[in-house]
């Protein structure tokens, strides 16, 4: 049976179930791969920067058109439908009334995925002091091959750490950084940063406001300042964000390095409850481990992931 339903039905299923079997094998559960997230784009401008919401972004929307919803129009009009996440590239200004607006929303639960570009690097945004909406403070100017902080060539991205989202991705060879916006030192700094260069350097940072949490990447959304958007591996941070959801079932290799707790486990006769104190299972094993008394069919979360 084909069922087509519209977005914001097919968010609020969470079962399909035949009616009148009393069985776990008449149950299915469903997780992020039936739902689509709501994703708004928006791109600096040089004349209105950051109130007009565009698609320029080509990368970002190669990556994200399969699985999300691009949602169109202008910030202020973009906040109350209350999107799942916001994309934000290169926008280095905001309004009063913009930047309060979109902090309730974050605070709410919303997710702020900024990309840093030439705006961004040029502005004092998140200098002196820390900006409510960037996750670190960041040196003046930026840093690039044969510029005054030269690297002298590109470097390569570091193995993702153990307490980040990103942790057991593979990372490819010819993904490399030619330019970036620094993060300043600081005693926060370490426990934000999720993803680094091969050199320790800051590629993406992140910070918690509220139930919310702002993403900053170091590098352009276009493979101008890298070559990260060009590689499969942009479209796993993505989905490992929760920007997207994987369209397909997940396999163990991509979810080696994630370990998920149950949330609600399913007995024999399709009767769900919650899962107490059961302990966290390996990504790899939730993949292709058997399942039975040692791995409970149920709902699991990982992050702000779910999977059934």
């Amino acid at each position: 049976t084909a069922l087509s339903l519209p977005s914001e039905l097919r968010a609020r299923v969470t079962r399909f179930e035949i009616l009148g079997q009393r069985s776990a094998g008449a149950l299915a559960l469903t997780d992020d791969g039936l739902r689509r997230r709501e994703v708004a784009l928006i791109a600096g401008r040089d004349d209105r920067e950051g109130l007009e919401l565009l698609s320029p972004l080509h990368y970002l929307e190669q990556a994200l058109i399969p699985t999300a919803d691009l949602l169109d129009g202008a910030l202020m009009d973009i906040l109350p439908a209350n999107p799942d996440v916001i994309i934000m590239a290169d926008v280095a200004t905001l309004s009063a009334g913009e930047q309060e607006a979109l902090g309730e929303w974050i605070e709410a639960g919303g997710m702020l995925l900024r990309f840093a570009g030439p705006r961004l690097a040029a502005s004092d945004v998140s200098r002196q002091d820390e900006a409510p909406l960037m996750p670190v403070r960041l040196r003046a100017g930026g840093r690039s091959v044969g510029g005054a902080m030269s690297w002298g060539e590109p470097k390569a991205l570091a193995a993702f750490p153990e307490n980040s989202p990103f942790h057991g991705l593979r990372i490819p060879s010819d993904v490399t950084v030619s330019a970036q916006v620094m993060a300043q030192p600081d005693p926060t700094l370490a426990d934000r940063v999720i993803a680094a260069l091969s050199d320790g350097t800051p590629l993406v940072t992140r910070k918690m406001l509220g139930q919310g949490q702002v993403v900053l990447f170091h590098v352009t959304a276009n493979a101008e300042w890298s070559t990260l958007p060009l590689s499969g591996l942009f479209v796993e941070m993505l989905e490992r964000l929760a920007v997207s959801s994987a369209a397909k079932a997940p396999s163990a290799a991509d979810l080696d390095g994630t370990t998920w707790t149950p949330l609600q486990v399913m007995d024999g006769f399709g009767v769900l409850s919650d899962a107490g104190t059961l302990p966290g299972v390996d990504g790899p094993a939730l993949a292709e481990a058997p399942v039975g008394p040692e791995l409970r069919p149920g709902l699991y979360r990982s992050g702000d992931r779910r999977l059934a």
